[in-house]
């Protein structure tokens, strides 16, 4: 394999991965000591730069690797030994941003509007037994304890809940947690007559 080759296979790597491509090369210590610091997201994009900066300055690596056609066999397994966990770490946070996403922007919304109509029946149910609306969402806790979780909508913002003779008003703040917006998800009830 040409020199270019195996420079440019070890730059591809260190763009991959900061130490990838020093490993790869031959040059363990260094390429573990950048792999720990990125592993371990110590500034990881500086450690990132040095790695790439080093490979492509890099004459020496390139013709200890030229020189042994076993040692790129080795180097290609241990490269890949030492990324696959990273890699698995990877996907599981961009697995774990993903789901973020979808909660709080797709299905935060349907979980509060069934949150909301199942608060809407409690708040009927307190109502025809007691012949008022509770105070606050509190009041009605606290008689479900195990209903704790209606204090606050799915976007973690406390619901807003006015009562008086006439009904009551239960508004979550939607997706801009800004309460009195187009967005807010809204409740209203009557009082009994």
């Amino acid at each position: 394999m040409s020199s270019s080759v195996i420079k440019g296979t070890a730059i591809l790597l260190c763009i991959v991965f900061p130490g990838a491509g020093q490993i790869y090369l031959g040059q363990y210590k260094k390429g573990i000591i950048l792999y720990v610091l990125a592993f371990l997201l110590i500034s990881y994009p500086l450690v990132w730069i040095i790695s790439l900066i080093d490979i492509v300055f890099n004459k020496q690596g390139v013709y200890t690797h030229t020189a042994n056609p076993f040692s790129e066999k080795r180097n290609v397994l241990i490269v890949s030994i030492l990324t696959a966990p990273v890699s698995l770490v990877f996907v599981m946070l961009l697995s774990f941003q993903i789901y973020s996403v979808l909660n709080n922007n797709v299905l935060a919304e349907g979980r509060t509007e069934k949150e909301m109509t199942e608060i809407v029946e409690s708040l009927d149910a307190y109502r025809d037994f007691y012949g008022n609306y509770p105070e606050s969402v509190e009041e009605l806790v606290s008689i479900k304890p195990l209903r704790e979780g209606w204090k606050k909508d799915h976007w973690n913002v406390p619901y807003y809940y006015t009562s008086n003779d006439s009904g009551f008003v239960l508004i979550s703040v939607g997706k801009d947690r800004t309460l009195f917006t187009e967005d807010d998800l809204k409740r209203n009830g009557k009082a009994i007559d």
